[in-house]
Formats: structure tokens, C-alpha cells, sequence
């Protein structure tokens, strides 16, 4: 060993045979050594804690970005789904609001066309009630799509099945009493294009009574046909407010945004 230019393996050799303490060189190198590990130490230990903390919140920065990932995935596919969810509600409302404005339409057209039912000018044999087609589909439209109107359409098409039964049997009254005074008419006919004479003169003052009899009671007839009429077509109107009222607020459920 060149003792003026000593390494390492020198100085380790020396000090496993116990030689250091007899060489201050050695012992100058030894704690020049010592020193030199401990400035090491002193910088390179913080630095190694640094770098430790930095991977560590390198660790958990990935694992929040990772975190982060999934709740943005579950966050768009709640977002998706909330989106169709609130498209089918629009489109529902929509339909019912369609389903809502034909079913009034149906009941306005039974009250105008019972209206027109009850109108004089329908005197004749084939009368027929133009008011009980829509019915049918009022009752159609209620189950298919309104539960909720479901009593005031039963009121509606009940009024108006009580209204079409009086409508029936008072026209038949009517048509009967019609019938009645015309074959009279014709009866008083005959008499008058007959021979004259003192019998046929009498015939002629019976049946003219007789005709007049008959002209009598049909109008009477009229005269309770349009006093009756009257309460029929008015509870035909209530029943119609009361669905229009419901319906309305139904209306406007169907109408008002849809709050988020």
C-alpha cells in the first residue's frame, strides 16, 4: 500500500487489523470519509423524502383522476338517462294533450249535435239520433287515456242517454200525432169532394172537429216537447262544464315545464 496516496480498500484493510489508531493520515481520511457520508446524508435524505412524497401524491393524484373517471362516467350515463326519461315524459304529455283536446272536441260535437237532434226539422219517419255516434268514442278516449275524468264522462254520457231516451219517445209522440192529423186532413178530404147533402154535411162538421182535435193535441205535444227540452239540453250543458272545468286543470298539468 502506497501510504501517501492510500484508498478505500487501504483504509477498510487498516482498520480491520486494528493499524488506524497508529497513523493519523489514516485517521484524518477516516473522519474526512465520515464527514463527507454525513453532508451526503444531509442532502441526499431530504431529497429522498421529497421524492418519496412526490410519488406518493403522484399514487394518489392518479388514483383521484381514476376516481374522478368513474363518477363523470356514472354522472353522463345518470345525465343520459334523466334526458330520455324527460323526453318520454314530453312525448306522453304531448299525446295526452292531443287525446285531451279530441276528447273535448267529441263532447262539444254531442252537444251540438243533440241540439240538433232535438230540432223540429227531423220530423220524419227514419229519424235517427246523429248524437250517439260520438259516445262510443268519448268512452273509448276516457279508458284508454283518462282515469281521471272518468266520472264526469260517465255524468256527461249519462245525461246525454237520459236526454237520446226522452228525444226518442217524445219524436215518436210527435210523429204519432203528425200521422194522426194528416189521415184526419185526408178523412176531411174525402167528405168534401163527396156529394153534397144534409148527411154529408154532418159527416163534414164531425170530422172537421176531429181534425181539429188532432191539430190540437199535436200541438200540445209540441208545447211539452219544448218545455221538456228546455231541462234535458241544460243538464246536457252542466255535465259539459263540469268536464270542461276538470279537464282544463288536466290541461294545464300537461302544459306547465317540467321543473328540474
Amino acid at each position: 500500500m502506497d501510504s501517501s496516496n492510500p484508498t478505500l480498500v487501504d483504509v477498510a484493510r487498516l482498520i480491520a487489523e486494528g493499524k488506524v489508531a497508529d497513523d493519523y493520515q489514516f485517521f484524518f481520511i477516516l473522519t474526512g470519509l465520515g464527514i463527507l457520508a454525513a453532508l451526503v446524508l444531509w442532502f441526499v435524505a431530504p431529497y429522498l423524502g421529497e421524492r418519496g412524497k412526490l410519488l406518493a401524491l403522484a399514487e394518489k393524484l392518479q388514483d383521484r383522476l381514476d376516481e374522478i373517471r368513474q363518477t363523470t362516467e356514472v354522472a353522463e350515463n345518470v345525465r343520459t338517462r334523466i334526458a330520455h326519461s324527460d323526453w318520454t315524459v314530453k312525448e306522453y304529455k304531448t299525446l295526452l294533450r292531443n287525446k285531451l283536446e279530441q276528447l273535448m272536441a267529441v263532447a262539444y260535437k254531442t252537444k251540438i249535435a243533440s241540439q240538433a237532434d232535438a230540432d223540429f226539422q227531423h220530423e220524419n219517419a227514419n229519424f235517427k239520433l246523429t248524437s250517439n255516434e260520438p259516445s262510443l268514442e268519448m268512452r273509448l278516449l276516457t279508458v284508454m287515456y283518462f282515469d281521471e275524468l272518468t266520472t264526469e264522462v260517465d255524468e256527461f254520457l249519462t245525461v246525454h242517454t237520459n236526454f237520446a231516451m226522452w228525444l226518442i219517445g217524445a219524436r215518436s209522440k210527435l210523429q204519432k200525432a203528425k200521422l194522426v192529423v194528416i189521415r184526419e186532413r185526408a178523412d176531411l178530404e174525402t167528405l168534401r169532394s163527396g156529394p153534397a147533402g144534409v148527411i154529408n154535411e154532418s159527416l163534414i162538421t164531425l170530422q172537421n172537429m176531429k181534425h181539429r182535435g188532432a191539430q190540437e193535441q199535436e200541438l200540445a205535444l209540441k208545447d211539452a216537447y219544448v218545455g221538456e227540452y228546455g231541462p234535458f239540453i241544460n243538464a246536457l250543458g252542466d255535465a259539459l262544464n263540469k268536464l270542461e272545468a276538470r279537464a282544463s286543470l288536466l290541461m294545464k298539468e300537461y302544459i306547465a315545464p317540467t321543473v328540474a
